[in-house]
């Protein structure tokens, strides 16, 4: 038995609004640290390292549906206004 399982879903999921914050904040943080590491290596020096997950796998677990929406607006070139 965990500690979860008497916890209403509703109160462990935070509001949409938040999660698409905290998705974008990571989405855009992860590519910020790829350019930041890619200039680290051109000028010969060590970086942060490589993250674990591929870029924007954790903002997609943060909240799917709102990357999901960013791929299909990026396929049809059209701007999302975020």
């Amino acid at each position: 038995m965990t500690k979860f399982e008497n916890v209403s879903f509703s109160v462990l999921v935070k509001p949409a609004q938040e999660r698409r914050m905290a998705a974008d904040w990571e989405y855009y943080s992860r590519m910020a640290s790829e350019i930041f590491n890619d200039s680290m290596a051109l000028a010969g020096e060590e970086g942060l390292g490589k993250s674990f997950w591929p870029s924007g796998v954790v903002a997609i677990a943060i909240d799917p549906l709102m990357h999901l929406l960013f791929s299909l607006l990026a396929q049809l070139n059209i701007s999302s206004g975020v």
